[in-house]
């Protein structure tokens, strides 16, 4: 349901109606791909982005209503955050190390991953409907 490139690798990160948010190496030359990492969500998932450029984690989330961080080098997942709907777009600042998500509970939330659990959300902001799409500017 979803397909972003790393900015500074050859990495495919791509989400899935089937649970699955799946890490890819992408090889331009030789238009061939390997996949890295799988990780399975308990129901579809709608949106993923990288954490930090460098960093060996990337964000997700989907109609389990959560915001989801996956370790790629240890394969290991923690909830960020919940939405009361389906978690339709997540985005990383750089700027700041914050996580923003937007829901289909008409919610943009901004999570600060480096706080324990019960005060990540650092920010909410009521919207007059479904947010069905989301991007940070440059």
């Amino acid at each position: 349901s979803s397909l972003r490139f790393s900015g500074d690798s050859g990495l495919l990160l791509a989400t899935s109606w089937d649970g699955g948010v799946r890490l890819y190496d992408a090889d331009l030359a030789s238009e061939t791909s390997t996949l890295r990492q799988h990780f399975t969500a308990p129901g579809p998932v709608l949106d993923a982005c990288f954490a930090e450029a460098g960093s060996m984690s990337v964000m997700s989330g989907g109609l389990s209503k959560a915001v989801v961080r996956h370790d790629l080098m240890t394969g290991s997942e923690d909830v960020v955050g919940t939405h009361d709907g389906a978690v339709k777009c997540v985005e990383y600042d750089e700027d700041t190390g914050m996580v923003i998500s937007g829901g289909w509970d008409a919610k943009l939330k901004c999570w600060d991953t480096r706080l324990p659990a019960e005060r990540r959300c650092v920010a909410e902001v009521s919207l007059p409907g479904k947010v069905y799409s989301m991007s940070m500017g440059v």
